[in-house]
């Protein structure tokens, strides 16, 4: 099976927050994980607004 990891998940990951133990199980789960280039972009911009 083959995971899209999107922004949202990193997110949780990286925040820790209420979504976090779905977005664990997600990047633990043993399968191919694919993202967009655009998700490392979405990331630094959401965490530099979150600070």
């Amino acid at each position: 099976m083959v995971h899209y990891i999107e922004t949202s998940i990193i997110l949780s990951l990286l925040l820790e927050d209420e979504f976090y133990d779905q977005a664990i199980k997600i990047w633990n789960a043993k399968s191919e994980k694919v993202t967009s280039i655009l998700t490392g972009i979405e990331s630094i911009i959401v965490i530099r607004r979150f600070n």
